[in-house]
């Protein structure tokens, strides 16, 4: 009994902890799409999966880095294409970096 309650409380401990330790360990995903908006500190892009579109909108910081074409986020504008590499935490996507697709 004491066994099965221990191994209760390690899963649901692994459930929690996982999701932050991605983040830690530099895990990214990548989203490719449309620049729809350009703001001071943040990027908003219409990525399409199948017949499916999303808006998506990733923080900018002084860690995001750019391709060699893109100086910063004044460089973007409505219509490009990117690729957005990124990390979440707290449901907040963060850039780590930006290309042109």
């Amino acid at each position: 009994m004491k066994s099965a309650i221990l191994m209760s409380v390690c899963a649901m401990l692994l459930a929690f902890t996982i999701p932050a330790t991605a983040a830690n360990l530099g895990m990214t995903a990548m989203l490719e799409g449309t620049v729809e908006s350009v703001g001071d500190n943040a990027l908003a892009i219409l990525s399409q999966e199948g017949n499916i579109q999303q808006m998506v909108e990733f923080q900018v910081n002084g860690e995001t880095q750019f391709e060699a074409s893109i100086v910063s986020l004044d460089s973007l504008h409505v219509g490009d294409k990117v690729k957005v590499e990124y990390i979440e935490e707290e449901n907040t996507k963060i850039a780590v970096s930006i290309t042109k697709a």
